[in-house]
């Protein structure tokens, strides 16, 4: 079973998952948790080899415990008082100005929840959105030798979520950069102890 499976690991399958990792990728960034799984399925049809599917799945199926759980918190009216608009607002672009993106969207989500249609929570996220797009183009090659720099320490400390974390980030903004490639092949030992590290159950048709 599993020497079938590398054998249909072909080059234009193995591409093909990458660009569902990818677009899995983008549909968690706007909050389209469904969306996203549908895509890492995709991925894990087309390259079930690929260690990186089920880090993202994990992570996903994460997300979307976490908002079901703060769906039924809301609706059982256990959420305290929201905090008021202007000043989510107000903290969500001083985290933006920071760089700090996800706590910046932390604090979009909860404006939204409070008042979608409200012009200034409609603007924020239109910065914000902005600001990640500009920040890519900024400079791809560095960010991703940060993200695999913070994998390689995440190693050395024995962090495996945090390891399999930005190797993933730094895969998904290029998935055929050298740096990318030459940490793959540097930790292709490791990838079963991160997958392990990520609480998942290992393939046994993998060995």
């Amino acid at each position: 079973m599993a020497q079938a499976t590398r054998l249909n690991r072909t080059p234009e399958l193995i591409e093909k998952g990458k660009v569902h990792l990818k677009e899995a990728d983008a549909q968690i960034k706007k909050g389209r948790y469904a969306e996203a799984l549908k895509e890492v399925r995709l991925a894990q049809g087309c390259d079930p080899l690929n260690p990186y599917v089920d880090a993202l799945e994990y992570r996903i199926k994460g997300l979307i415990e976490k908002q079901e759980a703060q769906t039924r918190a809301a609706l059982a009216g256990a959420v305290p008082p929201a905090e008021p608009i202007a000043e989510l607002l107000s903290r969500a672009r001083t985290l933006s100005a920071e760089g700090k993106m996800d706590e910046a969207w932390a604090c979009a989500a909860h404006a939204t929840l409070a008042s979608p249609d409200d012009t200034g929570v409609v603007s924020l996220r239109s910065d914000l959105y902005a600001t990640e797009l500009v920040t890519r183009m900024v400079s791809p090659d560095e960010e991703i030798a940060g993200c695999l720099t913070d994998a390689e320490r995440c190693i050395e400390e024995g962090d495996m979520t945090g390891a399999m974390e930005n190797a993933l980030r730094a895969f998904l903004l290029d998935p055929m950069h050298q740096a990318v490639a030459a940490f793959e092949s540097r930790h292709a030992g490791t990838f079963s102890a991160l997958t392990e590290g990520l609480g998942l159950a290992p393939d046994p048709s993998a060995a």
